[in-house]
C-alpha cells in the first residue's frame, strides 16, 4: 500500500493513473517496463531505494521476456553493467534471440 500511495504521489503524469496492481517493487518495476514505461519504472528505482544491480536484472529480464532486442542491447551498453554483459547473453539465449 506503501508503494502505491508514494506512486501516486510522486507521479502527476497521467501514467500514475493506470499503475501495475503488483505488491511489491520487482513486481511493479517489472511490470512498468513490460507496459514501455521504463522512465517511471527508473524513477520507482530511485524513490524506494532499489539496488542498481537489482535494478539491472529487473529490467533485463523484463526486456528478454518481451523480446524487445534492440532495447535490451542498447540497455547493455549504455554503460557497464553491474551484473556484468554474462546474463545479458543468457537472458537472449533463454528467450530465444537468434
Amino acid at each position: 500500500q506503501r508503494l502505491m500511495h508514494a506512486a501516486e504521489k510522486t507521479s502527476t503524469n497521467h501514467a500514475a493513473a493506470n499503475l501495475p496492481t503488483e505488491r511489491n517493487l520487482r513486481g511493479v518495476v517489472r511490470a512498468l517496463i513490460l507496459e514501455g514505461r521504463s522512465k517511471l519504472a527508473g524513477k520507482f528505482r530511485a524513490d524506494f531505494n532499489m539496488s542498481e544491480r537489482h535494478f539491472y536484472w529487473v529490467k533485463a529480464s523484463a526486456l528478454a521476456l518481451k523480446h524487445d532486442w534492440n532495447a535490451l542491447d542498447m540497455f547493455a551498453g549504455e554503460k557497464r553493467p553491474p551484473i556484468g554483459y554474462l546474463p545479458f547473453v543468457e537472458l537472449c539465449q533463454q528467450h530465444g534471440a537468434h
